[in-house]
């Protein structure tokens, strides 16, 4: 019989003893923490050990426990796959199915002309489908959404904001500008947010013919804005000088005007009387047809804005008035005058019947109690039963204008004959009437009488003085006539 110290020393010249092979009753090898008697094997097997029991792996485990053990999650899964691959084939992917982290940016008036300018230059020859993206690694398809791979957006400046959109090879792009934010989306399949931002402005209180303080700022306008390519929605912003602006690019004729409905008389419009217009659409005339056509700008407008042009002749004279849906009123019915023109009656042969005025005169009060007149885009004299019935000939006109200059202006055209023409400018949040529609901020008046001089009067009707006499016009009176409707 050894003696133990023996023992120990023989168990240790053999590694493969019985010995160190069992552990005492009761406990396992990994217990007692040894599988072999070589420092680096021990070391190993307590790393596993650590790996195989830390929070992240027991997480992952139960996670496939649960799935293996659930079937029907492995099948919703690939279902939901493969549903969104589908409608990415097909070119029906919703915009909560694809998903891109947009960024926030605030950019200058300049860098908003500047991305204005870039999107123009995205070729649409080569744009890039998500399926085409999907297998190129630069989207990934999830069980609920199509991710796609952002660009680098460079120093985030107007111009780098169009170079990374153009890099994502879309189908189109779009820019607004909406209350002194802008929004910039870019579409894929359906249109989806890439960017949006504050705009930095010298003084962001909307205005109109008016500029800013100082030789370096120039005002900018909606149509200025529009020009270079920016949906303002009719906003009007003070900041830097734009530079020139790319032509704008009117590709597709409107699907809810019908030229052939309109009279003679109005294709023979010049550019300056023709209808005002929602943003992004300009006129031109067929040369085959010699019929007036409206088309649009997809860049500017991405989705058909509906203009409707109301037109028709009283005996031989032309009178007309243009109107659009109004963007987020309460009704969704409710339209928006942009414009209305008229020849005007001789004294003696005016429209003499009903006034039929389709809303009340508390409907033309709003909430802060002014009481607005029911003023004719076409006047009761000049129109007829349709036009004088029609919501559409009506906007919410300060009282004593309406009544007073405007009316006297007018009646001085008859003796002679002539015509007027009145456009309604709105800002992005107009104060609206107790019915619902919405306040013009300016009105751009002008005056053509027969033989005569005409006149342009840019009238404040918020602040309208409270004189109803022919004078009160006058200082609103402009030199220059009002820039024409977009025509090409």
């Amino acid at each position: 019989m050894k003696a133990p110290l023996q023992a120990l020393a023989s168990e240790k010249q053999n590694p493969h003893s019985d010995t160190l092979q069992k552990a005492p009753p009761g406990k396992t090898i990994q217990d007692i923490g040894l599988t072999g008697n070589q420092p680096a094997a021990v070391a190993q097997r307590k790393l596993q050990e650590m790996i195989s029991n830390s929070p992240r792996m027991m997480h992952l485990k139960a996670l496939k426990e649960a799935i293996q053990s659930k079937p029907d999650m492995v099948r919703q899964a690939k279902h939901g796959a493969m549903a969104l691959h589908q409608r990415a084939m097909t070119g029906t992917l919703s915009t909560s199915q694809v998903q891109l982290r947009r960024i926030e940016q605030a950019l200058s008036v300049d860098g908003l002309a500047q991305l204005a300018t870039g999107l123009r230059s995205i070729d649409r020859n080569t744009t890039r489908s998500i399926p085409a993206r999907l297998q190129a690694g630069t989207a990934a398809l999830h069980q609920q959404a199509i991710e796609l791979t952002a660009p680098s957006w460079g120093d985030r400046s107007g111009s780098a904001l169009a170079r990374g959109v153009a890099s994502m090879q879309p189908l189109d792009a779009s820019l607004s500008v909406q209350q002194g934010r802008y929004q910039l989306k870019a579409r894929f399949n359906p249109w989806i947010e890439v960017a949006h931002g504050h705009i930095i402005t010298v003084d962001e209180v909307t205005r109109h013919n008016q500029a800013a303080p100082g030789p370096a700022w120039q005002f900018a306008s909606y149509p200025t804005l529009s020009a270079a390519g920016v949906n303002a929605h009719g906003q009007a912003l003070v900041g830097q000088a734009w530079p020139p602006a790319p032509a704008p690019q009117y590709s597709v004729r409107s699907a809810t005007y019908d030229p052939v409905a309109m009279p003679a008389a109005f294709h023979a419009l010049p550019p300056d009387l023709r209808p005002a217009l929602a943003l992004g659409q300009a006129w031109t005339q067929n040369a085959g047809t010699g019929q007036l056509e409206i088309w649009r700008d997809p860049l500017v407008a991405p989705a058909s804005p509906r203009t409707n042009v109301t037109s028709h002749t009283v005996g031989t004279r032309l009178t007309y008035r243009s109107h659009m849906p109004d963007p987020n009123a309460a009704n969704p019915a409710s339209e928006r005058v942009l414009s209305g023109y008229a020849e005007t009656a001789a004294r003696g042969a005016t429209y003499q019947g009903a006034r039929n005025y389709p809303m009340t005169t508390p409907d033309y009060h709003d909430a802060g109690g002014t009481h607005w007149g029911r003023g004719h885009s076409v006047d009761h004299a000049d129109g007829n039963a349709a036009s004088t019935s029609s919501a559409t000939d009506y906007v919410p006109e300060d009282r004593d204008f309406n009544s007073g200059a405007r009316n006297h202006e007018v009646q001085a055209l008859r003796p002679t004959g002539g015509a007027y023409r009145a456009e309604y400018l709105y800002p992005p949040a107009p104060i609206r009437t107790n019915d619902g529609t919405a306040i013009p901020t300016f009105e751009n008046f002008a005056t053509y009488p027969t033989g005569g001089t005409p006149s342009f009067y840019a009238v404040d009707n918020l602040n309208y003085p409270a004189d109803r006499s022919r004078a009160a016009i006058t200082p609103y009176q402009q030199a220059a006539p009002f820039a024409p409707p977009p025509s090409f």
